[in-house]
């Protein structure tokens, strides 16, 4: 009877262990998958040097001349000076990232926590920007090539050439006014639609909300 006893406690033991390995792994395996989906909010800090300087000259003339009293002699001098001084920019960004390697866009990183309505404003958008940009380099073009037609003309052509440099400057107008943006939405927006992603993402893995 004790032996049957022994065989069955060992088995339950057996079975236990099993059941308890299972669950580790399975706990692993949703921590792992927590950490290639959560999104996250980082700054990026890059150091830029800049030079200046400028360079002074100095000259000195002497020379050999003839003079009732005899000759003279002079010479030529030319020498300069540089001076400059080197600084340092620090510039910094905020990008938003997904499993801590890709970078997501604003479209993207809105799509993925579910607002839609706001990824399609920033798409429109965008698709303003772009036909705008559009037109702005089609300016420039068209400018230009007034431009050079009105001054192959002798006398040059004053009214071309007006309309030409108007076309110029409208087009560097329209392409400063509609340039794209490094993004569409806020910092502390986009932390916040990360963070309440991340802990519905927890939740449905089953995870602490604590978990890291």
């Amino acid at each position: 009877m004790k032996t049957i006893i022994r065989a069955v406690s060992y088995f339950l033991l057996f079975v236990l262990s099993l059941q308890s390995t299972a669950l580790a792994q399975t706990d692993y395996e949703k921590k792992l998958e927590y950490r290639r989906k959560k999104i996250e909010v980082l700054v990026r800090t890059a150091y830029v040097g800049e030079t200046s300087g400028y360079t002074s000259l100095n000259a000195s003339d002497y020379r050999w001349t003839i003079t009732p009293e005899g000759y003279s002699y002079g010479s030529s001098q030319i020498y300069g000076t540089n001076s400059g001084r080197s600084t340092t920019r620090q510039v910094s960004d905020w990008v938003m990232v997904r499993g801590g390697i890709r970078e997501l866009s604003d479209i993207e990183f809105l799509e993925i926590i579910g607002d839609r309505e706001k990824a399609d404003e920033i798409q429109r958008s965008m698709d303003e920007k772009n036909r705008m940009g559009m037109w702005a380099l089609g300016c420039g073009i068209f400018g230009v090539v007034s431009v050079i037609g009105a001054a192959a003309y002798t006398p040059v052509n004053s009214s071309q050439m007006a309309i030409g440099t108007t076309l110029i400057l409208g087009g560097i107008f329209l392409g400063y006014l509609y340039a794209p943006q490094r993004h569409y939405i806020l910092a502390d927006h986009a932390q916040e639609g990360a963070d309440n992603y991340n802990i519905k993402l927890k939740k449905a893995l089953g995870l602490p909300v604590e978990t890291e």
